[in-house]
């Protein structure tokens, strides 16, 4: 196995002349030190903040270290090992810690102190910079830690930034509040009122008895009701808090619609807030409720129900109105020109943590704030070895290709005394276990190891080698080089490549044209098109061989076992029913399997077998019949003649045009795929998707039937979700109403089940509707979903808590409604305990849907179950062979038809030739259609030869 070797042979002048200055440094109690080139560094305001002050949350300080806060950034640059900042004295062991002040100003404060080696640590005590230490051994590392603090200049604004994300969430939340189905209900349920806002502003007209006016009476509130028609009239029949929540929740961010719209919509609040109190002051005034109630404006029951409605709506909108919405007057909390994806970001890290509006930051601003602590480093009479282990592999998706990828490098540092022997460098190398965990991390897919790849070093620590500097040790695994052999079927510029790396992905050829390769790889069978990796030395063969030809399971047993099934057999044979595929080479007219010979005075006819795979499964010739002629339809039996042919012989006198051979061939359940009692699963299926849609379509009928009460519920369910809200039913019916809402409603407020009904009523066929079925019946909008979700939100609202329902839609004269809502849940629990799901075989995808539902529906107590085990199925397929014309009834030559060929036809055609007697058949002699002195040539030769 090859090794990449690198041999160091002399050291530069330049280094010879610094390790001469360092060891007369060393003896005379010198310090050691370097420099370096600095660089800068920079840290946000807001990450400072996160990690100095205590008790934040994770929600605060992922927020201000987002870099979407506004705040000054920290610049310095730190100190390292190459600034000569820590000198020692070797033999005096003293150490000097120098202070440090950056480019950028910033001062660097040494905090600690520390000689570090095998034997552990000890810690140094600095005064004034200066410290001694104990270690006596000769290699170590001094470590002194810098810490660099800066003031906190601007309290005030620093508070805000703490408070930010408080004040942030807040005003997420009350955007929340505003934008919540609650509010919004109420706001588009007093919208669709807006005739009862208008009786406000026009008074109402009290009449006695005759019908005699007694008194106008005019609202207090008619000025505010009057703006609430206004903005209804306005903005197309919402108010105007309404439309901004609309903004609200259609607007990209959260956050941005809170920054550049919080204070409109807060005053949309404050507004509706005033007006719709107004409303409720008057409607819930005792005096007025009693004049209202007597003179016949409003039931007392609708009246309580419409004010607990507006005062529950109130008293939320209160908190949030007089919520100070304070990061609208600390808008400089935010960075400038926020993008729309800062933006999206800033509104997920708000949300992340539900409780971030319940909390804001009290306690006290620190004075100051610890930006960074460097270790700096000063290593004594040590070097580092530092050592990487790197494979080279074809990756997973390469294909024909040599290119290889890099697996992750791993990578681990020594410390070495100088003048260590290269022994005692590669035993360090071995006992750090870098190789080891290398090679074990890395994907085992790849199978990196000695036996499949070189392993090559990029530095010899053989023999006489000694550290004299810092090296870097490279371990690397490339691919190994294995042999394809090309076997037979492949010519000589197909050979090729040859050689491959250990991995090589290689994508077997197909075949150009109507045929297929037939594969091996190492005696195993393969397809053309498969992906074939190359692992170990490989052997390559391919036939040529005829292109498969693929069938439809479905087909196979409907033809084997339902022969006499009608329905069965169309049913099989959709698309849309996925019984599976299986496939088989099938012999034809162009495979050259059929031959005939009638030279003894009997037709002999040869047919061949034909593989049908690359086993051992064959077509076998069965029977023939003749075709046209006299014996049209006559039968003929074949029989084995050797290894592959068969025979079958007949009279040659009787009279046909061609010959048809059936070919048969037995199938063992392994070549169709499947078992025999999948096999029988799949004969039943059709007897199984019809006893299944008498119950699915029995299932929509009965949905069916509560048509009227669906449209209904549909068309009054958002009135009555308010009317449940504001009324006194228990929170659990309010709960599970709200849930029917959220789930079973699409985005313009139909109920799926009642879009279902439309759909299934506007079929023409039972076939349609199964189709309907299928496809509505699956998914959380399913049918079998909705039906489950509003068993579940009744048996709360209708059942459990059956007393309150009633009482409820009595108060608000919907009584009428309870009858149609307990026949719908009757109607939903007979379903639910009936539903049957659509058969996993069916592909509601496919376009044969609609053909595949006609025939089951049609066929609907027209199919049988099949209980019999199955045997083996058959296939068949027709070869034909054209009968030769028949020979004609003249010897070519014998021009005078005496039956022998001599001299005197000779004369006669040279008669022929100079037109002295007319040609006739047997005259031309070479078949070419023309009678010349080439025949005469030929006729020649054959009376010679005779």
């Amino acid at each position: 196995m090859g090794r990449m070797i690198k041999r160091k042979t002399k050291r530069s002048l330049a280094l010879m002349l610094v390790l001469t200055m360092l060891i007369s440094a060393m003896n005379m109690g010198a310090v050691i030190g370097v420099k370096a080139a600095q660089r800068a560094e920079t840290v946000p305001y807001g990450n400072l903040l996160a990690v100095n002050v205590a008790d934040l949350g994770d929600a605060e300080a992922e927020i201000l270290c987002s870099g979407l806060l506004a705040g000054d950034t920290v610049t310095y640059q730190s100190p390292d090992n190459s600034y000569g900042l820590i000198t020692v004295d070797p033999d005096t062991k003293e150490i000097t810690v120098s202070p440090y002040t950056d480019g950028l100003g910033n001062t660097w404060t040494a905090v600690s102190c520390r000689v570090v080696s095998h034997d552990g640590q000890e810690i140094v005590s600095l005064t004034d910079g200066k410290g001694s230490f104990a270690y006596g051994g000769d290699a170590y590392t001094v470590e002194a830690d810098y810490k660099l603090t800066v003031s906190v200049d601007n309290p005030e604004f620093t508070e805000k930034l703490l408070k930010a994300p408080y004040m942030l969430a807040k005003g997420a939340s009350n955007l929340d509040v505003l934008c919540g189905s609650d509010v919004q209900a109420t706001l588009e349920a007093l919208a669709q009122n807006r005739d009862l806002l208008q009786r406000l502003v026009d008074g109402y007209d009290m009449y006695g008895p005759g019908g005699v006016l007694v008194k106008h009476l005019d609202f207090p509130c008619k000025d505010s009701a009057q703006k609430l028609v206004d903005q209804c009239d306005a903005n197309d029949g919402k108010l105007e808090l309404k439309v901004k929540g609309d903004e609200c929740k259609n607007s990209a961010s959260k956050t941005a619609y809170l920054m550049n719209n919080g204070a409109d919509i807060k005053q949309s609040a404050e507004d509706a807030y005033t007006n719709i109190y107004a409303v409720y002051e008057d409607l819930s005034n005792p005096g007025y409720q009693s004049t209202l109630v007597a003179y016949g404006f409003a039931t007392q029951e609708i009246l309580n129900t419409v004010c607990n409605s507006l005062g529950r709506w109130l008293e939320t909108v209160k908190s949030v109105i007089d919520d100070p919405w304070a990061i609208l007057d600390n808008a400089d909390v935010l960075a400038e020109g926020l993008t729309d994806a800062q933006y999206a970001a800033l509104d997920q890290l708000i949300a992340a943590d539900a409780t971030l509006a319940d909390r804001t930051f009290e306690g006290a601003v620190p004075e100051t704030l610890d930006v960074k602590t460097v270790t700096v480093e000063a290593e004594v009479n040590r070097y580092t070895v530092t050592v990487q282990v790197s494979a080279q592999v074809i990756d997973k998706t390469g294909i024909d290709t040599f290119e290889t990828v890099s697996l992750p490098t791993e990578t681990t540092v020594i410390k070495m005394t100088a003048g260590s022997a290269g022994t005692d460098i590669l035993s360090q190398i071995e006992a750090s276990g870098v190789e080891a965990s290398a090679l074990a991390g890395w994907d085992s897919f790849y199978g990196v190891n000695e036996e499949n790849y070189v392993r090559s070093v990029s530095e010899d620590l053989t023999g006489e080698y000694t550290l004299e500097d810092n090296i870097t040790y490279t371990i690397a695994y490339t691919p190994c080089t294995l042999t394809v052999i090309y076997g037979e079927g492949y010519a000589e510029g197909e050979k090729t490549p040859a050689q491959v790396p250990y991995g090589y992905q290689m994508k077997l050829p197909r075949y150009i044209g109507d045929l297929v390769y037939d594969y091996t790889v190492n005696g195993n069978e393969a397809d053309q098109g498969d992906v074939v990796r190359i692992t170990g030395n490989t052997t390559l063969s391919r036939l040529t061989g005829k292109a498969w030809n693929y069938y439809g399971i479905g087909k196979l047993i409907s033809a084997n076992y339902a022969a006499d099934d009608t329905a069965a057999q169309n049913i099989l044979t959709r698309t849309a029913l996925r019984t599976g595929t299986f496939r088989l080479r099938t012999p034809a007219n162009s495979d050259g399997l059929l031959s005939m010979d009638n030279s003894t005075g009997v037709y002999t006819v040869t047919a061949k077998a034909f593989k049908a795979d690359t086993g051992d499964l064959w077509w076998i010739p069965e029977t023939g019949t003749l075709k046209g002629g006299e014996a049209d339809g006559t039968a003929i039996s074949f029989t084995l003649a050797d290894g592959i042919n068969y025979t079958a012989q007949f009279d040659s006198s009787l009279s046909f045009d061609r010959i048809a051979v059936n070919y048969k061939v037995v199938l063992p359940w392994s070549v169709v795929g499947i078992s025999a009692e999948e096999a029988l699963e799949i004969l039943n299926l059709p007897h199984a998707l019809t006893t299944d849609a008498a119950e699915q379509l029995s299932s929509m009928e009965t949905l069916n039937g509560q048509y009227a009460n669906f449209e209904a519920l549909n068309d009054n369910i958002n009135a009555l979700w308010v009317s449940v809200n504001g009324s006194e039913m228990p929170q659990e019916s309010k709960d599970a109403m709200k849930d029917l809402l959220d789930n079973c409603q699409d985005g313009d407020g139909t109920l799926y089940l009642y879009s279902y009904l439309n759909e299934y009523r506007a079929c023409e066929t039972k076939g349609e509707k199964l189709a309907v079925y299928y496809l509505r019946y699956d998914g959380a909008t399913g049918i079998k979903a909705q039906i489950d979700k509003f068993c579940e939100s009744f048996d709360i609202i209708a059942i459990d808590n059956r007393d309150s329902f009633v009482d409820f839609l009595t108060q608000i004269n919907y009584d009428q409604y309870i009858d149609k809502i307990d026949q719908i849940y009757v109607a939903m629990k007979d379903i639910q305990s009936s539903l049957v799901a659509p058969n996993a075989s069916v592909d509601t995808a496919d376009d044969g849907l609609n053909a595949l539902t006609e025939l089951v529906a049609d066929s609907i107590d027209g199919t049988r179950a099949y209980g019999t085990a199955l045997d083996v199925p058959v296939m068949n397929a027709e070869v034909s062979i054209e009968k030769e014309p028949d020979a004609p009834e003249y010897t070519l030559g014998d021009i005078d038809g005496d039956g022998k060929i001599n001299a005197k036809d000779s004369n006669l055609l040279k008669k022929i030739i100079t037109g002295k007697m007319t040609g006739v058949p047997a005259a031309d002699i070479n078949g070419d259609g023309k009678v010349t002195v080439v025949d005469l040539y030929m006729l020649r030769r054959i009376i010679v030869s005779k």
